[in-house]
């Protein structure tokens, strides 16, 4: 019941729904009305779709002696709140669903149906945009859909869009409607996505965001409210990759903002979001993250890149929150290997937004007589990173920390044949053009990193700084955050041009 959540499924919900369903083009707007309709208890559609089950809310009781003990007892304040919410995430959920029987029971109507048939017409369009009452013979399939989040959602979503563009089970007329329908809207969709992408090719900030998968599940758009960030319009997993992912790849290619191996970690990234999340309970899933250092949904090492050097209580050191750091460092998990970049991933991965708030919370608390550098809208505000991206995130910086591990690890080995007595080997390499490269690059490459760890820890004195106003660290750490993607900038291009990107 994330306030997020909903306005995410009134924009994603109706795009799927435009693609799958024999409606007419369904938007936001349409839904956000419908929502807006069952909230006030004016919307006729949603009760008949609540008798016939397709909405309502999920059934909270598991067996006849709950319901008969919770029977007649009055619900507390509490108690009362949470309807509410659950009442508003349930519209949320169903606003789409009325939208798309309203526009079927049209249609049928015009096509000559009877009252009843139409209806149940329109309501099989409601139900089927995704049918979650579509769980399968197998135990295990149902076992792992009780305990991966999203993953009923995603296997439930794949089977209807496959279906919508095979036309699978329908006569062959159906079916030839069918595929026409829903590849001339995906064509209209995609093409709107590369319109998009022309307009955006030319702007530095949204360049910057390329390495992280915002681009990938959302349209950036420049936020007013702070320069820098974007707001995140999200899109449908399933469909936004061949109809937003792929297109929008393909621009940046042809505009020469993405090299070719980007584009293919990006493209391959893309594909593995829309199949069904890895089968593992959460609370298994994130621990085994933490002990491995990464993260199966970005498929990046939890500590960053350029961090393994470093003492473990200070890796990650700047994105983690106060409580992290002094789980890390005070409560010497840090002798454990848990640094707190690791610390705040798996207490994120566990506790989800109640973390997020806690450590906002927290960190104000604690920072009370030492106020930080201001922060982004994304990091400072509740719920707020599930709508705008942070300021500071450059792909420059990941692509040389990638660079320069791959140039360190070459020369350590080639050093290593020499020392060892391997001339041979070391030769030979040496007649490799890459090889040679990165060993004659490493030693440079190895002190942009060091300039920018300096810069790093320049940061966190700044903030640390009880002489400074809030006001002044902002305005220190802007600068030095600008000379750290200057560096990182200029290590991606040295490498570019020894042909290590």
């Amino acid at each position: 019941m994330n306030p997020v959540f909903w306005f995410k499924q009134l924009v994603r919900d109706p795009i799927h729904a435009s693609l799958v369903a024999d409606t007419g083009i369904i938007t936001p707007f349409h839904s956000a009305a419908a929502m807006a309709k069952i909230l006030a208890g004016k919307s006729d559609t949603y009760k008949k779709l609540q008798r016939e089950g397709v909405v309502g809310a999920i059934e909270q009781f598991k067996d006849a002696k709950q319901f008969a003990e919770s029977f007649g007892k009055e619900r507390g304040r509490i108690g009362k709140a949470l309807d509410k919410l659950e009442h508003i995430h349930e519209s949320s959920d169903a606003a789409t669903r009325v939208v798309v029987y309203d526009s079927a029971y049209a249609r049928a109507k015009k096509r000559g149906m009877s009252d009843e048939k139409a209806h149940t017409y329109a309501t099989n369009q409601a139900r089927e945009v995704i049918n979650f009452s579509n769980m399968g013979k197998s135990q295990a399939m149902q076992v792992i859909r009780a305990s991966v989040p999203f993953f009923s959602a995603t296997m439930n979503s794949l089977d209807v869009v496959a279906r919508a563009a095979t036309g699978h089970g329908l006569s062959p007329a159906e079916k030839a409607k069918a595929k026409q329908l829903f590849y001339t809207r995906a064509l209209g969709l995609a093409t709107l996505s590369v319109g998009y992408a022309l307009t955006m090719q030319d702007d530095k900030d949204y360049q910057k965001l390329q390495n992280t998968n915002d681009w990938m599940k959302n349209y950036l758009f420049p936020n007013p409210l702070e320069k820098g960030t974007f707001i995140k319009v999200p899109i449908p997993f399933e469909i936004g990759y061949f109809t937003k992912v792929l297109p929008e790849l393909w621009v940046r290619m042809a505009s020469g903002t993405l090299t070719t191996k980007e584009a293919g970690r990006a493209a391959r990234e893309g594909f593995l979001s829309t199949l069904p999340p890895v089968p593992l309970p959460l609370l298994l899933r994130t621990p085994l993250e933490t002990i491995m250092n990464y993260d199966m949904f970005t498929g990046r090492p939890i500590e960053r890149l350029g961090q393994e050097n470093l003492p473990v209580e200070e890796r990650g050191r700047r994105e983690a929150s106060e409580i992290s750091k002094f789980i890390s460092r005070d409560l010497g998990l840090s002798k454990a290997g848990l640094s707190p970049a690791k610390v705040e991933h798996l207490a994120r991965g566990v506790m989800t937004e109640l973390w997020g708030v806690t450590t906002l919370l927290s960190d104000a608390y604690l920072h009370k007589d030492n106020p930080r550098a201001t922060r982004s809208l994304a990091e400072s505000v509740p719920l707020a990173h599930g709508l705008f991206t942070k300021p500071d995130t450059d792909r420059l910086v990941n692509t040389f920390y990638e660079a320069e591990e791959a140039a360190k690890q070459r020369r350590t080995a080639m050093s290593g044949d020499v020392k060892s007595g391997r001339l041979q080997e070391f030769k030979e390499a040496l007649q490799d053009p890459k090889k040679r490269a990165m060993y004659a690059a490493a030693p440079g490459l190895r002190k942009i990193a060091d300039s920018m760890a300096s810069l790093r820890h320049r940061m966190d004195n700044i903030n640390d700084n009880p002489k400074l106003t809030k006001e002044q660290k902002t305005a220190e750490i802007a600068k030095l955050k600008q000379n750290y993607n200057n560096l990182a900038a200029r290590g991606a291009t040295i490498s570019n041009r020894l042909g290590l990107d």
